[in-house]
Order: C-alpha cells, then sequence, then structure tokens
C-alpha cells in the first residue's frame, strides 16, 4: 500500500520555524505479509522556505505484531534537513505469522531543535500471500552512467497453478528501469 500525505493550511503553522511533515509513504510488496520481512519507507519534508531543521528525531511506535528487523530500532536520526529538501527514511520489520488484522497502524513521531512534535498515522493493510511472490533480490546501491548493473530477484509461484508471458520490472522513483520476460 501507497499513501501520500498532503499538509493543509490549517495544519501548518504560521512561523518561521522547520515544517516537518511525513509526505508519502510505501510498504514492499504493497501490503504486509503475516509471517513476512517487509520494509517501511516514508519520506520526510522540510516545508520550511527558510530554516533548517536541526537534531530531527523520527520514531514509529509500531503496531502489534510488527517487530524491527533484529538489531535495528524504529528511530531514526537526521543530523540536518535543509529547508525545502526531503529525506527518504527506510524501517525494515519483520511480521508476525498470527497477525490477524486487516490492517495495521503506525504512529509517526516526529521532532526536531526548531520545532515542536508532529505526529501522523499511517495506516498499512495486511494482505496474503499473493499469486507470484518476490522472495529476496539483490541490486545495486548507486548506479553510474554508461555502466551496466544488474538486479537479481528471486520469484514464486505460490498459487500452484501455471502463468505464462510473466514480466519482471524493476522501478526506482516510479519509473521503470528495467524489465525482463521470465516466461512460464
Amino acid at each position: 500500500q501507497n499513501g501520500h500525505i498532503t499538509p493543509t493550511a490549517t495544519n501548518i503553522p504560521k512561523n518561521k520555524d522547520a515544517l516537518l511533515y511525513v509526505t508519502d509513504y510505501s510498504v514492499t510488496n504493497q501490503t504486509i505479509i503475516p509471517g513476512k520481512e517487509f520494509t517501511l519507507k516514508m519520506t520526510l519534508k522540510n516545508f520550511s522556505s527558510r530554516d533548517s531543521a536541526e537534531n530531527v528525531v523520527v520514531m514509529i511506535d509500531n503496531p502489534e505484531g510488527v517487530v524491527p528487523e533484529y538489531g535495528t530500532v524504529s528511530v531514526e536520526y537526521i543530523d540536518k534537513l535543509a529547508p525545502n529538501s526531503s529525506r527518504t527514511l527506510k524501517f525494515a520489520y519483520t511480521a508476525d505469522s498470527k497477525i490477524e488484522a486487516t490492517e495495521l497502524n503506525f504512529m509517526v513521531y516526529v521532532n526536531s531543535d526548531a520545532y515542536n512534535n508532529t505526529t501522523t498515522p499511517v495506516r498499512i493493510a495486511v494482505g496474503t500471500v499473493g499469486d507470484i511472490i518476490v522472495e529476496d533480490y539483490n541490486a545495486p546501491e548507486k548506479y553510474a552512467a554508461g555502466k551496466t548493473d544488474y538486479i537479481s530477484a528471486q520469484v514464486q509461484n505460490a498459487s500452484g497453478g501455471v502463468f505464462n508471458n510473466v514480466v519482471m520490472v524493476a522501478m526506482c522513483d516510479d519509473k521503470e528501469i528495467a524489465s525482463a520476460n521470465i516466461g512460464t
């Protein structure tokens, strides 16, 4: 599930301090699948036209049945976020296999030196394993112009049926960057 949050004039204070809001979010495979790992990706934006946000803390209050990936926490620190700039944050989780809810609510708290807390609820659907699952993938962290790079993925047919003409598409910032015909 992807979400986009647009702050309105009524919830943006009229002061000169940094204005920090979560503007959009997405989750791996569009839903949380019980028993599977997933990544919650969100964008934090400083809406101030002239003030940087310093010592920013983003903390997530996770719903029951979701735990951060081993060795991580649901907190991100940002030293400085310039005016009119955004930062993408990623949080890795594991979902309990016994989740029965149809959606989970994550509460995102944002605080900085220049601005009081903001709270953003992030609601994500809980799904089921689909017919075709991308279990694992590897992609380069950075791409160089004129250089060939490879993305590999493990694709699983979870339905038991046969699929023909399966095409895998790699997306970056909502743009198709590559595709490959997997076939049957």
